[in-house]
């Protein structure tokens, strides 16, 4: 294998699991370690990876974005377990709110034939669509200015209504989280409407596949210790858990 397709697995591999581990890799490409860390070294220099204490960690990545009917349409099996998990924190009687993203699309079809009576606050258009058929279902949106960006009602009139409402839970995504642990959306707008989503539910809900993480954004309105529960399709990072375990964080 030459140098360069051993180095572009390795770039798809931090990519997946956002660090890698020179003895990992020399098994994994039957190379000396001494080999493998050339790779990094180069890799470092181009700006992808920054080297660690026996390997790499994946260096934050600009966000592609993408319409949002695209991220909708191409929802994810890794979409499809976090909605599935946050079905188990939403109780009957609840008022939730379901914010904007592709991720919360995910957990308004698990809504679509929920059963028991249950108020769903939301300024995602698509969201309301899809759930106003449901006859357990009360559904309430904020209104506003319709952002067509994004999907949904955003900005100052939004923001205003929404002060007046209060929620027991809200569920929320992101476009990245990048090194420093924020929480990052790609527009600004989108941004001051979440800033004040998170001043008016009890628990606050983060929904976010692990790509997501060493990405990042335009704007940044929460951090990651902000939440009460954060919800992967699998187990996050053990560097990531430890940061995180002095604050009273549920991870799912």
């Amino acid at each position: 294998m030459f140098p360069q397709e051993r180095m572009s697995q390795i770039i798809q591999i931090l990519k997946q699991e956002g660090r890698v581990r020179v003895k990992d890799l020399s098994q994994q490409f039957n190379m000396s370690e001494d080999a493998i860390r050339k790779d990094l070294q180069s890799l470092e220099k181009e700006g992808i990876l920054e080297r660690t204490y026996g390997g790499g960690i994946l260096k934050t990545l600009p966000v592609e974005i993408q319409p949002i009917d695209a991220r909708r349409s191409t929802l994810s099996l890794g979409q499809h377990q976090i909605a599935k998990k946050a079905m188990a924190l939403i109780e009957p009687k609840d008022v939730i709110f379901i914010d904007i993203s592709s991720t919360t699309l995910a957990l308004a079809e698990e809504l679509v034939g929920y059963k028991h009576p249950l108020t769903v606050v939301t300024n995602d258009l698509e969201i309301l669509y899809r759930l106003c058929r449901n006859p357990h279902l009360r559904m309430v949106c904020p209104g506003g200015v319709y952002n067509q960006d994004e999907g949904g009602f955003t900005g100052t009139e939004t923001m205003e209504n929404l002060t007046r409402i209060r929620v027991n839970k809200i569920f929320m995504s992101t476009c990245g989280i990048p090194s420093d642990l924020g929480i990052m959306t790609y527009n600004i707008d989108d941004g001051n409407t979440k800033r004040v989503l998170m001043s008016i539910a009890h628990q606050k809900i983060l929904l976010v596949e692990t790509k997501k993480f060493h990405s990042s954004g335009l704007y940044q309105f929460a951090n990651l210790k902000d939440f009460d529960y954060i919800i992967s399709e699998k187990p996050l990072e053990p560097e990531i858990q430890a940061r995180i375990a002095e604050y009273p964080i549920h991870l799912l």
